[in-house]
């Protein structure tokens, strides 16, 4: 069961509760206060229960960006761009953030999709030519996994999605300046084989991203 689901479940019992306590004869107690001793014990177990499930969905790190930014051996610069604070464009370091995306631990993926993501808004020619390269590369080649960010809990932001559609018409409109304007029609097509037995909520993130493309051009 979800985490919003055990919310939803509460929220009914607590609906339901109130509704017995009024159905339900009330007793005095020893000091002539009337009160129904079960039903105030269940307003407070669900209480309980409401605090419980609202902490820990506000404690979900769904791609563990937390054991990054703890770890020693994750660099300043990528952590500083993570968190979208000012940061000078060295291209030789950013540069090597590119190869994570497709980095053999897949849990660390997920942070480097961020940096990079976050790092667009600095990229230069220089930077944006492999930039470019590596963002069309990587939706190619992992085109659910991509669109896996943009679906669920502590999804990635259309505003991202947005990004990532001006990273990979990047190469596009760089193919197409030597190869010609059918660039981004074959890989459109490329992505929508990817996708052919992809979920409902993955293609219509894949319809978002190609509108992106089309009006980022």
């Amino acid at each position: 069961m979800t985490i919003r689901q055990i919310i939803t479940f509460v929220f009914l019992m607590t609906l339901f509760s109130c509704g017995q306590i009024n159905n339900k004869p009330l007793k005095n107690d020893a000091k002539g206060h009337e009160k129904d001793s079960n039903a105030v014990k269940q307003n407070k177990d669900t209480l309980a229960i409401s605090t419980i499930a609202i902490n820990n969905e506000a404690l979900i790190d769904r791609w563990n960006f937390n054991k990054y930014l703890k770890d020693s051996k994750t660099s300043k610069l990528a952590k500083t761009i993570f968190n979208d604070k000012d940061w000078s464009l060295n291209n030789d370091s950013v540069l090597s953030f590119l190869d994570s995306l497709t980095a053999k631990d897949k849990e660390a993926r997920p942070f480097y999709f961020k940096v990079i993501t976050n790092s667009y808004k600095k990229s230069d020619s220089y930077y944006s030519e492999a930039l470019g390269s590596a963002g069309k590369r990587y939706v190619e080649n992992n085109t659910k996994e991509f669109l896996n960010y943009f679906i669920g809990e502590n999804a990635f932001s259309n505003n991202d999605l947005k990004i990532w559609a001006e990273i990979v018409m990047i190469e596009v409109d760089f193919i197409a300046s030597n190869e010609g304007k059918e660039v981004l029609k074959k890989m459109i097509t490329k992505i929508n084989l990817n996708c052919k037995d992809c979920t409902s909520e993955q293609k219509n993130v894949l319809s978002s991203f190609i509108i992106a493309e089309a009006k980022s051009r």
